[in-house]
């Protein structure tokens, strides 16, 4: 178990120490990811790497971690526990390829070195955001909140006197969200939030960032992203929630869309107006009947 954990003002876990933890289980990972390979480098078989198996414990520190502080509200969200499953994958695929005799497939390696950069991705996006103030973060779906977003847009466009390099903003919807509230209840509705969150914090480059704009509305801030480049990533988070229900806690699945409307960044306007086109792009995407991405430069 790590050391006791600090707690802020209003009773939750203090941010640093939630930094801390991420920090410890990346290290330690990649720390055992080092020694695991070595072995091989030199020609000894996978039989013998068992040993190597000790320096997961910083990944068993961290499921301890998360298991003992699932009820603090900002840890017990969807973008932290997907961490906790990818680091008992993690653990339960190193151990079968250390036990396979050296009679591992290809793809068996590789899933096992995919999820190894995906938890190291995912926990310092994590850590990003809680290294930041409280007070950024949308405790509900554990990404940034509005506040945060502005300083994120305001930063970007200074840096366009200094670079050509392109940024866009996408707006999203959650196409009928009232009925899902209606339906089922808030609480069933802050539960889909939480999920469509994680799935679109998933679903973008590690330099992306993500914020919730407000209500069932999310933006997206695309870096160094030209307009096909934007387009492929919208329709890959727009796909990941068509093509996949939504479980909620009481076994009910929910199917939702999405709908999309982006603009790029001009260094010749300001940010309200980039972001009124993208909400204008947004707005077309509803009236062509929803569950699409339009760019704001786009006829539809």
């Amino acid at each position: 178990m790590m050391a006791d954990q600090k707690t802020s003002s209003n009773g939750s876990i203090d941010n640093t120490d939630i930094v801390e933890a991420l920090d410890k289980a990346v290290d330690g990972l990649i720390a055992w990811i080092m020694d695991w390979h070595a072995p091989v480098v030199t020609g000894n078989r996978l039989t013998e790497l068992g040993e190597q198996q000790r320096s997961l414990l910083h990944l068993k520190s961290f499921q301890a971690w998360f298991k003992a502080n699932d009820d603090d509200a900002v840890i017990n969200q969807p973008t932290v526990r997907a961490l906790f499953d990818l680091s008992v994958a993690i653990e339960e695929q190193a151990s079968a390829l250390s036990k396979s005799g050296g009679h591992t497939t290809d793809s068996e390696y590789r899933e096992l070195l995919k999820n190894v950069q995906a938890f190291i991705s995912q926990a310092r996006r994590l850590e990003r955001a809680f290294a930041a103030a409280s007070s950024d973060l949308d405790t509900l779906t554990g990404i940034q909140n509005r506040l945060a977003m502005r300083r994120a847009l305001e930063r970007r466009h200074d840096r366009m006197e200094r670079t050509d390099a392109r940024a866009t903003i996408a707006l999203a919807d959650l196409d009928h969200f009232k009925i899902v509230n209606d339906t089922y209840g808030h609480h069933a509705g802050d539960q889909v939030l939480s999920v469509v969150a994680a799935r679109m914090l998933d679903g973008i480059r590690s330099y992306d960032q993500l914020f919730r704009y407000g209500g069932e509305e999310f933006l997206v801030l695309l870096d160094d992203a030209e307009p096909e480049t934007t387009r492929v990533i919208l329709e890959r988070l727009r796909m990941s929630l068509e093509e996949a229900p939504i479980k909620l806690n009481d076994g009910i699945e929910i199917t939702l869309t999405a709908s999309f409307g982006a603009a790029e960044i001009n260094k010749n306007e300001t940010i309200e107006k980039t972001i009124e086109r993208a909400d204008a792009a947004l707005y077309r995407a509803k009236e062509a009947g929803r569950n699409r991405v339009i760019l704001d430069d786009e006829k539809e």
